[in-house]
């Protein structure tokens, strides 16, 4: 009796490892999964979107730089692909500045700084309560990467 019992725990013991080693590899899969479709994906994605698949129970992280390099960076109103990738082309190129240079005093000449002028006032638009080309998701990619929205402070005297 004692024997078949130490069986019965040992068929127990070993369909327990074998559900457990399978929760594992479904974790293991399901994160892998989530990461090639985040990655291949042909657009970058919305920020809600790379929520709800974090959220999936996966366990996966996505640091916060990461995040926003994934965003979607399209205007929320209707708006061109082309538009969309010039923002997200002039982006990548200021947080690289950026990244070389340690800080973002871009020179005058170059089109990068009009188009950092460009998001500070689409920024002021928006505080305004104006209509405005910069979506929540462009501004909290460009705050994720410390772009300052003024580049001085009046002085009183």
């Amino acid at each position: 009796h004692a024997h078949a019992q130490a069986a019965a725990q040992a068929v127990a013991a070993q369909a327990a490892a074998e559900a457990v080693a399978e929760a594992a590899a479904a974790t293991a899969a399901g994160e892998a999964a989530a990461a090639a479709f985040i990655a291949d994906q042909s657009q970058p994605m919305k920020r809600s979107r790379i929520d709800q698949i974090v959220g999936l129970g996966t366990g996966m992280e996505i640091d916060p730089h990461s995040q926003a390099d994934l965003l979607q960076y399209a205007p929320s109103q209707a708006g061109s692909s082309k538009r969309s990738e010039t923002w997200f082309n002039h982006f990548e190129r200021l947080k690289a500045f950026k990244e070389e240079t340690g800080h973002f005093h871009l020179p005058k000449r170059d089109p990068l700084s009009q188009w950092a002028r460009d998001q500070r006032t689409q920024k002021a638009k928006q505080d305004k309560g104006m209509s405005s080309t910069l979506t929540p998701e462009r501004r909290e990619a460009l705050e994720s990467i410390g772009f300052p929205w003024r580049l001085w402070t009046k002085k009183t005297w």
